[in-house]
């Protein structure tokens, strides 16, 4: 039986559907895009579900979007959405919208101890027993008509979203950790709020290989390089290989042309911006603080990762949650320094379990006691 829904290609037409989910406290989203060649993807469909209401949002058709942004800033209505970065990068790109009170399904589901970063298609099976269809997954979102198979599969990226949401909570409600899925999504509002780039260094792997000035180098140009591909919408490889990131962070004078035969750094599309590699690059820099090898890390910290993972365990979470880079790096600090200040960045859920394994850490006891 096919399901009911509307599309929505007209700016009165979409004032009208929004209109109608003014009552809703939930809605689910979902987006289509294509990215292939660029950095910022393009968007092909926008769908939504919310007050027994399903809309496909058409992005060829609207100007005016200013409804649909109102309701992704509305803090008392939770968005309801599946791994969510994305869907948040397009709406912030292509709408100049942050969504706010936002739940994602697949962070959720960690937290619930469902299993860690779980597709649409398996989450849907695992607690709803439905089979979702692939097929149009990779399909031309930006041609129009809309198949049916098309509309079928944009239907059902959104259509299940609130039965997941309600059981989710409930678990969640119980365990004490519903705020934390909204806590959660700071690290991906944070992605928008770096303007400076100054973690990008941290895509590069073998940055740790790098002493010294040279890491202080690389941070530099890794900066840079996210700079460029949001200038010139390309994505990194096209903009310098990681390869070739390292090679420039060990040189500390380079002139243009010795620059140019560098290879997985495209002639064509740098030539515009020799001036300011060049100046990265023959720039004097102060020292950075050495970056710890995943050799050191899994040495030193083996203690450490053992309590989370038994932590984990007692808890129900999918431990993945537990050991986020950016996170664990901050346990790691607090235990080598010992000092349990270095908690106070990480979120407060996170915090209270840290707190344990630090302690324990500290004080040499046995995991077997947590």
């Amino acid at each position: 039986m096919p399901i009911p829904f509307t599309l929505v290609a007209t700016d009165q037409a979409l004032v009208e559907f929004i209109d109608g989910l003014k009552s809703a406290s939930v809605v689910a989203l979902d987006t289509e895009f294509i990215r292939v060649n660029t950095f910022y993807p393009k968007l092909g469909l926008v769908q939504i579900s919310g007050g027994n209401r399903v809309g496909l949002l058409d992005p060829l058709g609207i100007a005016n979007w200013q409804p649909f942004i109102e309701l992704l800033e509305d803090p008392d209505i939770i968005k309801v959405l599946h791994a969510c970065d994305e869907d948040v990068e397009l709406f912030h790109h292509a709408l100049g919208a942050q969504p706010v009170r936002v739940f994602d399904t697949q962070i959720a589901a960690a937290l619930a101890g469902v299993d860690y970063s779980m597709s649409y298609q398996r989450l849907i099976n695992n607690l709803l027993g439905i089979e979702l269809s692939k097929n149009s997954s990779l399909s031309d979102w930006l041609k129009r008509p809309l198949s049916e198979e098309q509309i079928g599969y944009a239907i059902e990226d959104v259509l299940f979203l609130p039965k997941v949401f309600e059981q989710l909570k409930g678990t969640l409600q119980q365990k004490g950790l519903l705020q934390a899925v909204f806590d959660e999504y700071q690290l991906v509002e944070r992605q928008f709020q770096d303007t400076l780039f100054v973690n990008a260094y941290q895509r590069v792997s073998m940055a740790w290989q790098l002493k010294g000035s040279e890491l202080s180098r690389l941070k530099v140009l890794a900066s840079f390089r996210e700079q460029l591909m949001r200038t010139c919408d390309l994505p990194r490889k096209r903009i310098a290989s990681n390869d070739a990131l390292m090679y420039l962070a060990k040189k500390s004078e380079l002139n243009q042309y010795a620059l140019l035969d560098v290879a997985g750094f495209p002639a064509k599309v740098n030539k515009p911006f020799l001036g300011e590699w060049l100046a990265i690059i023959n720039q004097e820099y102060e020292p950075s603080v050495p970056i710890k090898s995943p050799q050191q890390i899994n040495k030193r910290f083996k203690k450490v990762k053992k309590g989370l993972s038994v932590l984990a365990e007692q808890h129900q979470i999918a431990p993945q949650l537990l050991l986020r880079k950016s996170e664990f790096t901050m346990l790691c600090e607090a235990v080598e320094q010992k000092d349990h200040g270095f908690l106070q960045a990480v979120m407060p859920w996170r915090q209270r379990l840290y707190r344990q394994v630090f302690d324990l850490t500290m004080s040499s006891k046995s995991y077997g006691y947590l």
